[in-house]
């Protein structure tokens, strides 16, 4: 199926025909009154500012904001991130699959991540190699109430403090609401610095804002080509024909296989190891967003696709086995990168061996692409539905493509499952049953 003509990106969808027959691009184009309907209803919630994350990638105040915080912040060795779920996973995602290609020393500077559980030892083990006085903190909640990154920088505000005395204030830098809440207010009495949270972004589709442009530019990731690439994207969805965009053309064939033939579950599988956080991203992208009680009016429907982050070519020896002969109940996205920076290639063999000896002098940019052929298409032969989204390159611009796709195509799902994909009551339902036993420890201890 051919994707938007202005893509950086390629959806190869040829096993993703169903099981009566039909083609990838007959079931796209059975879909395309509904994805002009979800077109409209998208463009009309970010025309009301219902919702921001689309406007991310244009907001000049905001890049120019992140770069003074970097700027002003340059002379730390170590960037300490506390944040858990939407206010973690996109910035891991982006210095897991940038960092590396960068080649740039960490001899002298690093950022770490801490916060996303309440693990003791987890965090003490991070904690106790930090150098607190050459150490920048920076504490990602919008609301300043979640727990764990709260815990997490409680007891690193303790330490802060005591290592550095009262000007422990500058190193910490809360991002958070701008207008409200209890991490805004500890900011204002105690004096943090300051970057925001956006009121009408959720989490999970906040990797372009101060939340995930902070870490990956103090990391040194050039953050005016990931949105480049970000923004390209919301002008495809702007310009271009809904089937003819990946992110419309992955929802329908995604909702085809969901709705009609019961596909619950969706596997991410990249068959590069720089996007394994970026999977993780994903997995939260989707389930957050689609797993819902109840439909837009109000009817219990319990719906919502269960997401797998797999990688390639690892997984192949770990889950392939069930995606092959186990319950037709899943739908695999392949992502490959065409060109890799090392050129890395099969050294000689001490001696013989038959299933080897071919393979000498290959190089394995080849040997990972077809590992990756050779499972679509073992898949395919299989009719178990499969799609491959291809890169030419794992750069900036174009992981700031992937993840701006992504999160289009999920906006899509929920107009199609007729979900909320920005509310999350299940997660809010566990806080306050928190919440409740925090308050009957408090007056157990009282008494």
């Amino acid at each position: 199926m051919r994707s938007s003509v202005s893509s950086v990106l390629r959806y190869d969808t040829v096993g993703m025909s169903s099981p009566r027959g039909e083609t990838a691009a007959r079931m796209i184009y059975d879909h395309s009154a509904r994805l002009k309907k979800a077109h409209a209803a998208i463009t009309d919630q970010r025309k009301r500012g219902l919702i921001g994350w689309m406007d991310l990638p244009f907001d000049a105040a905001m890049g120019q904001r992140v770069q003074k915080m970097v700027a002003a912040t340059k002379k730390f060795d170590t960037l300490l991130v506390l944040g858990i779920g939407g206010s973690d996973l996109g910035a891991r995602a982006i210095l897991q699959a940038l960092s590396v290609a960068s080649g740039k020393s960490k001899a002298t500077r690093r950022v770490l991540f801490a916060g996303a559980n309440t693990d003791p030892d987890e965090l003490e083990s991070i904690f106790k190699t930090l150098d607190w006085k050459k150490t920048l903190v920076n504490i990602i909640s919008k609301s300043g109430d979640t727990v764990e990154p709260m815990s997490a920088f409680l007891i690193a505000r303790e330490r802060l403090k005591k290592a550095v005395g009262a000007k422990f204030a500058s190193q910490i830098i809360a991002t958070t609401d701008a207008q409200s809440g209890t991490l805004r207010a500890w900011s204002e009495r105690e004096g943090y610095r300051l970057l925001v949270v956006p009121g009408n972004v959720g989490g999970r589709f906040s990797v372009f804002s101060d939340v995930g442009l902070f870490p990956a530019a103090w990391d040194g990731v050039p953050i005016h080509e990931l949105l480049a690439g970000a923004a390209d994207q919301v002008r495809s969805f702007e310009k271009e024909p809904p089937e003819m965009q990946i992110s419309g053309q992955y929802a329908a064939l995604h909702n085809e296989w969901f709705s009609r033939y019961r596909s619950t579950i969706f596997i991410l599988m990249p068959y590069v190891s720089r996007l394994g956080l970026f999977g993780r991203w994903y997995r939260q992208l989707i389930a957050e967003s689609l797993g819902k009680a109840r439909n837009r009016r109000g009817v219990l429907v319990e719906t919502g696709a269960t997401p797998i982050a797999a990688l390639g070519a690892t997984d192949q020896h770990s889950q392939i086995q069930l995606y092959m002969e186990g319950p037709r109940d899943k739908v695999m996205t392949f992502v490959e990168v065409e060109s890799f920076s090392s050129g890395l290639k099969v050294g000689k063999l001490p001696g013989p061996s038959e299933a080897l000896s071919r393979l000498e002098g290959v190089s394995l940019e080849e040997l990972i692409h077809a590992e990756r052929r050779a499972t679509a298409g073992a898949l395919t032969s299989q009719r178990r539905p499969n799609g491959t989204i291809v890169l030419p390159t794992l750069d900036a611009y174009h992981l700031g493509a992937l993840m701006q796709l992504f999160m289009i195509a999920t906006a899509y799902l929920g107009e199609f499952m007729d979900v909320n994909a920005y509310d999350q009551p299940g997660v809010e339902e566990g806080k306050r049953r928190f919440r409740e036993w925090v308050e009957l420890r408090a007056s157990e201890d009282a008494s």
